[in-house]
């Protein structure tokens, strides 16, 4: 059987890579670090918002720490 091909692409290369971690930053309250995620994620022409969850009735959901 052949071997596939190796990719020279760098994880850091890759959009998901980044959203995994913008996720896994603004859920852990580390902003500096979502920020930088988030540039990025900028880099590959991706804008992403994101802001404190609200509930059904527009409300701030209460954070849990």
């Amino acid at each position: 059987m052949a071997e596939e091909p190796k990719s020279d692409r760098k994880l850091t290369d890759c959009p998901f890579y980044w959203f995994a971690l913008l996720e896994q930053y603004i859920e852990k309250g580390d902003f500096e670090r979502a920020a930088d995620a988030q540039r990025n994620l900028q880099r590959f022409g991706i804008k992403v918002s994101y802001c404190h969850p609200t509930d059904a009735f527009g409300r701030r959901e209460a954070s849990h720490a």
